[in-house]
């Protein structure tokens, strides 16, 4: 990660637009991508955030089999409840253990903390499953375009006020010539 980008997120007033590529051209992977945004999705909890999957129009299989997955939902509802039951009698017996074992090991926190994080994302259909709401964006055929769009506004119009403060300012600013700078030379 980028040190200048986790700066200016921890100090600026800002929001997050995650980009991923669903069909891994980038050179980072599916899996690798979903680990970099848990990561900065855990680390700044309260940023506004907007989530886009690229290349839309290469990923026509991929949104079937999503669309496919979200009918099946309401027959994996019941399943889906027993594991997070389950889960939760492990971590209940781990807490236990652990209790036992003054505090466990470095092996035991780490199934624990797999346990407070069961999904695992590894690939395309996955991964936008797990983030419906994201824009689907097409450079190609401008798909999302608008909704993107549509997003980035409202993000800015809810931010708190030093964010919203500091875009006007630099609106004002920009229309003005800021004569701080000195003349403006054309």
């Amino acid at each position: 990660m980028e040190l200048l980008t986790l700066a200016a997120l921890q100090y600026l007033p800002t929001s997050v637009l995650f980009v991923t590529d669903l069909t891994e051209e980038c050179g980072t992977s599916v899996a690798d991508q979903w680990m970099i945004r848990q990561g900065l999705k855990s680390r700044f909890p309260d940023k506004p955030w907007v989530d886009v999957l690229s290349k839309a129009d290469l990923l026509q299989e991929v949104w079937q089999q999503v669309d496919q997955q979200k009918q099946q939902e309401p027959q994996d509802q019941q399943q889906q409840q027993e594991e997070v039951d389950q889960q939760q009698q492990h971590q209940a017996v781990w807490q236990q253990h652990s209790k036992m074992e003054g505090g466990g090991s470095s092996s035991n926190r780490q199934q624990h903390a797999e346990l407070n994080n069961p999904r695992v994302v590894q690939d395309a259909v996955q991964f936008a499953a797990a983030l419906d709401t994201a824009v689907r964006l097409s450079s190609v055929t401008q798909q999302g375009l608008q909704e993107l769009q549509q997003q980035i506004v409202h993000v800015l119009y809810t931010q708190p006020l030093p964010l919203a403060a500091a875009a006007a300012t630099a609106a004002t600013t920009a229309a003005a010539g800021d004569s701080s700078r000195g003349p403006c030379i054309n």
